[in-house]
């Protein structure tokens, strides 16, 4: 995937990247491999290149085709939130600044956009000049999404995300 990834052809990387993951899923195991790692970093580094500011504008477009050509160019709460999680989890393994930077980036997006302060929750939907709008759907976002992103980097990362959240409520 990361060859592929290097020479820009985004449908064989992301094609190896889902590959690689469904294999891993397959294996019996708590802990990830250290070969998973370094993965996860390109399929990190290749969503984040197809999909931030794709079209000159902050915040990731809601899809992008092969080619990281633009489809659906509105910006969607729950791909910025997945993509905060992944920033932090990224950032306690490796301890690498950058994944920190994309966390903090990311969050300031979705605190400046996303976070509705006059009626609660978030905005689900972006318009293409980062206003709310709900051309996929009406109405508020759900919740897990949200709480996901803001307790990811305040839990371990293993075990799996909700035995980490009720080992550290006991």
């Amino acid at each position: 995937g990361r060859i592929a990834a290097a020479k820009g052809d985004h449908r064989a990387a992301i094609t190896a990247f889902n590959a690689a993951v469904m294999a891993e899923d397959k294996l019996g195991y708590n802990e990830p491999p250290d070969w998973l790692l370094p993965d996860a970093a390109s399929l990190f580094d290749t969503a984040s290149e197809i999909g931030w500011a794709r079209d000159g504008q902050e915040g990731f477009v809601y899809t992008t085709d092969f080619d990281g050509i633009p489809v659906t160019r509105a910006r969607m709460h729950w791909v910025v939130t997945e993509a905060v999680a992944a920033a932090a989890a990224l950032y306690q393994v490796t301890g690498d600044p950058r994944y920190a930077e994309d966390h903090r980036r990311w969050w300031a997006f979705a605190r400046g956009h996303l976070l509705d302060l006059e009626r609660g929750s978030w905005h689900a939907e972006l318009n293409t000049e980062l206003r709310p709008t709900s051309g996929t759907w009406a109405g508020k976002p759900d919740v897990y999404h949200a709480i996901q992103a803001t307790l990811m980097p305040r839990l371990p990362l293993t075990p799996m995300f909700a035995l980490a959240l009720r080992s550290v409520a006991r």
